[in-house]
């Protein structure tokens, strides 16, 4: 285990504390309608949600523009979540306690997740769409709106929300300078390296579960299909795909492509159950990747510094969430980009073709 950031954990937990009396203050304003609202925007900024959400952009538009906005923001979806789990986990810093908290958080709270992606995916967005400055303004307001249902639900003090749209900035700004990988089949072996190295690093609590780890596993392994299918050019482009202006005229037939592609993706949870029951059963491999991985880990703060029979059992669970939710991520990159565009497309033509723009 590497031990590191001792003393910047200890100036946070210390920061954290002070901060939570300001999650009691926001919530004497509270009452039905805020209730209700901020329960569906903390709901919609969760990572479940863009992982969800964003291949649509491929399924109902697959042009060369979509394929670049949906795989350059889900690699920046994965990057910011690796980011914010690697210190919830690194620093163990608590939720708010003794406060109204209709959500049930399992892992850390510093930094909030939902607000780091909040930020870096509206800087994104802004920074590749260029809108109008009143959808500039919306983005914004969307962002603020997020942070402050973190802190209104009870899950999160307001250093947690601070810490979390500080490094959204500093995920977007990793994401702008760090070098894009050649797509050249030659650097598959070196990517996937990277990443194996990156999730061996990944802090983990034996002490006690989070479920930071699976989230950050998933979206490597998504992220790195991703990158096999643009190598081999696997995704499947329409050309001459009618606007947005045209399609948007055909709600229903866009709610269909919805329907069928959400259908066929979301099968990829019930094979990740079959290789969840799979890995389990595999104990020599489970020992082997997790005592090797933990000589370079970062050493969770929560934990003791002696590791202790009781802490064993969590050790070979996150063996299993590396396995089957790595595979999984391939599995549901798959699904989502390239099965579900032919179904889509074999099943609705008439949505990808020019054709309909006359009929308006």
């Amino acid at each position: 285990m590497i031990i590191a950031f001792t003393k910047l954990r200890n100036f946070l937990y210390r920061t954290v504390t002070k901060s939570m009396p300001g999650v009691q203050k926001l919530q004497k304003k509270k009452n039905k309608f805020l209730d209700l609202f901020f329960y569906v925007m903390t709901h919609l900024a969760g990572v479940g949600v863009y992982i969800a959400f964003v291949p649509t952009a491929w399924w109902l538009h697959p042009s060369e523009d979509s394929i670049y906005l949906s795989n350059a923001l889900i690699l920046l979806i994965a990057i910011t979540t690796y980011i914010g789990n690697f210190m919830k986990n690194l620093f163990a810093c608590p939720r708010p306690s003794g406060v109204w908290q209709p959500l049930k958080e399992l892992d850390f709270g510093l930094p909030s997740t939902h607000t780091m992606n909040a930020v870096a995916n509206g800087i994104f967005l802004i920074m590749y769409l260029k809108p109008v400055w009143w959808v500039c303004i919306l983005i914004s307001i969307y962002v603020i709106i997020v942070a402050l249902s973190r802190i209104y639900m009870g899950v999160h003090s307001p250093a947690d929300v601070i810490v979390g749209a500080l490094f959204g900035f500093v995920s977007i700004g990793f994401y702008i300078v760090f070098p894009d990988i050649p797509r050249e089949w030659y650097f598959i072996p070196f990517f996937f390296f990277i990443q194996v190295i990156l999730l061996s690093l990944h802090s983990l609590c034996f002490s006690q579960y989070t479920p930071c780890y699976w989230r950050s596993v998933v979206g490597f392994g998504f992220v790195f299909m991703n990158y096999v299918m643009e190598v081999f050019e696997r995704h499947k482009v329409v050309k001459n795909m009618p606007p947005y202006s045209c399609t948007i005229h055909y709600p229903f037939l866009l709610l269909k492509a919805f329907c069928i592609g959400f259908v066929i993706s979301g099968t990829g949870y019930f094979i990740h159950l079959g290789l969840y029951s799979l890995f389990i059963k595999c104990h020599k491999l489970l020992d082997w990747y997790s005592s090797n991985a933990n000589k370079i880990r970062f050493y969770c703060h929560h934990d003791p510094l002696e590791f202790t029979p009781e802490m064993n059992h969590q050790r070979m669970i996150y063996a299993v969430e590396f396995f089957s939710y790595y595979i999984g991520g391939f599995i549901l990159a798959a699904l989502c980009k390239v099965i579900s565009p032919v179904v889509i497309q074999y099943y609705l033509p008439d949505l990808f073709n020019m054709a309909i723009c006359n009929n308006l």
